[in-house]
């Protein structure tokens, strides 16, 4: 994790940050006021492959705004087992439920490309609520249905195949490589769906074989 005032060149200025925080659908409809305000609280990191921007069980206030990049939402069950919730990338929040309640992290956020995000205070935010609790509403709708969205995903992940698993999260993996060629492993995309390496190798020539994709070393192209 680097702060981006740390990078060569990587300066933010606030009116790009106003810009990403007015673009995210959780703040839809708020007060140009009230986004200037969350635009200045934010701090702008960087994260890299394979590091956490979340870990499930924290306790930790506040929640990231994804800037550029990819990042990957699993949880660990009780049994072990983990369980691949969401790809979420450009424009879309992570950690939203801390910035209403203290609660613990429910599931684990891991970079999967070079992610640029702004990191936004819970203690900050809960003062913006406080002094304009009627920003609170819209705001609680947006997160009521991702929590119901999750639910269903879960629920689904128990019945859904692991092809259309991989189909799936392929679909969606190619938004974010240029050109459509992933640039990942079979190993790494494994623990992306939740899967072991050998069974989702096996989807991937199934996929291969119909003409979906194409195999590369350490690349799949998606057509």
């Amino acid at each position: 994790m680097v702060y981006l005032g740390q990078v060569k060149g990587g300066k933010m200025d606030i009116k790009e940050r106003t810009e990403i925080v007015r673009g995210a659908p959780l703040f839809a409809g708020l007060a140009d006021e009230d986004v200037a305000y969350l635009a200045k609280i934010a701090k702008v990191v960087r994260f890299y492959p394979g590091e956490i921007l979340i870990d499930q069980g924290d306790q930790e206030v506040g929640a990231y705004f994804v800037v550029s990049g990819l990042v990957k939402i699993y949880k660990i069950t009780p049994d072990g087992e983990e369980v691949s919730l969401a790809l979420l990338g450009e424009g879309e929040i992570i950690g939203e439920m801390s910035l209403f309640n203290h609660v613990v992290r429910s599931a684990t956020v891991e970079a999967v490309q070079e992610t640029l995000v702004l990191d936004i205070d819970g203690r900050s935010f809960r003062d913006l609520i406080d002094n304009k609790p009627k920003v609170a509403v819209g705001i609680l709708n947006v997160v009521i249905q991702r929590l119901i969205k999750n639910h269903e995903k879960i629920k689904k992940l128990r019945f859904e195949s692991l092809y259309h698993r991989v189909w799936d999260s392929l679909g969606v993996l190619s938004e974010h490589f240029p050109d459509g060629h992933i640039n990942l492993s079979h190993q790494e995309l494994s623990e992306i769906v939740g899967a072991t390496r050998p069974r989702v190798t096996e989807v991937l020539n199934k996929l291969q074989n119909e003409g979906k994709i194409k195999l590369q070393r350490q690349k799949i192209f998606v057509k």
